[in-house]
């Protein structure tokens, strides 16, 4: 009789842990379909707007290039935190660089 509560215990215990484990897969499955969808989302909606676009994107590019030349990213990003007019400087330098020059007509 003990045997057969102790193998029933056992034999449940696993069956919960499998669901448990297989409800933990789905939720970290839903949450990153979630994250890419708010990564999609926040995209599309850059997309349109073109002068954030080039803005942040000479953003992100300044802290590569400070990540980079600095050889750490924690020195990178200290960097931008430490010394924020100097970045967004470096910035504007990048996005003028990159800015589109419109002929005239």
């Amino acid at each position: 009789m003990d045997q057969a509560i102790v193998l029933t215990y056992v034999a449940f215990k696993n069956t919960f842990e499998s669901v448990i484990l297989a409800m933990k897969g789905i939720m970290e499955e839903n949450r990153k379909k979630s994250i890419l969808a708010k990564i999609n989302k926040c995209l599309s909606w850059l997309d349109k707007r073109p002068t954030l676009q080039l803005i942040f994107v000479a953003n992100i590019l300044n802290l590569v290039v400070e990540i980079l030349s600095r050889r750490s990213v924690i020195k990178g990003v200290k960097y931008l935190l430490t010394t924020p007019l100097v970045f967004e400087y470096n910035a504007l330098i990048i996005l003028a660089a990159n800015a589109p020059i419109r002929p005239r007509t």
